[in-house]
């Protein structure tokens, strides 16, 4: 038996740019065949449609349309870059997801009240996707206050005056 030769590691980036595997840095893509454009917005179109409309994964959808997992991600990121999406679709998919997060609570709650521990795990994953959704988790805005006087202006018992009342805020605080 000969021996084989070893396969050299994909590289990322070539001289601290980014290169897609199976490129060549430098050599232009390929012409598209003819008729291959249309071929690819047919494809991204059934893809939209499966992905929006009925919900399918992109497994899902690649096995449907008989192409690779990959070419589905590729397709999902072209369309949202090339698209801005209505305010009203946007919406209409977070109601979606939101309808498919509660059904998953309800499905798994009662396997999760006899204890089983990676059912409750899900359900809090859900609560959490669902906040999120909702903007519950955003960061509240709090407006800084400034004290009358700066804090170099301030002799030692009035800079003690604004540390104690400062405190006493704190303190009060629930």
């Amino acid at each position: 038996m000969a021996p084989t030769a070893a396969k050299a590691p994909r590289r990322s980036s070539i001289n601290g740019k980014k290169v897609q595997p199976g490129r060549v840095p430098g050599k232009k893509a390929r012409p598209p065949h003819p008729g291959e454009a249309e071929r690819i917005a047919e494809r991204r179109a059934k893809v939209w449609e499966l992905r929006t409309r009925q919900s399918l994964t992109y497994a899902v959808i690649a096995r449907k349309l008989s192409v690779d997992k990959a070419t589905i991600c590729r397709d999902i990121e072209a369309i949202y870059a090339s698209i801005e999406i209505p305010a009203n679709e946007v919406s209409i998919e977070r109601r979606r997801t939101l309808d498919q997060v509660d059904e998953i609570v309800q499905w798994l709650t009662p396997t999760a009240r006899k204890g089983n521990p990676k059912a409750a795990a899900t359900i809090l994953r859900a609560f959490d996707r669902r906040a999120r959704l909702l903007g519950l988790d955003a960061p509240m805005r709090v407006q800084p206050v400034a004290p009358e006087r700066p804090f170099e202006a301030m002799d030692d018992a009035a800079l003690a005056a604004q540390v104690a009342q400062a405190r006493a805020v704190v303190d009060a605080a629930p």
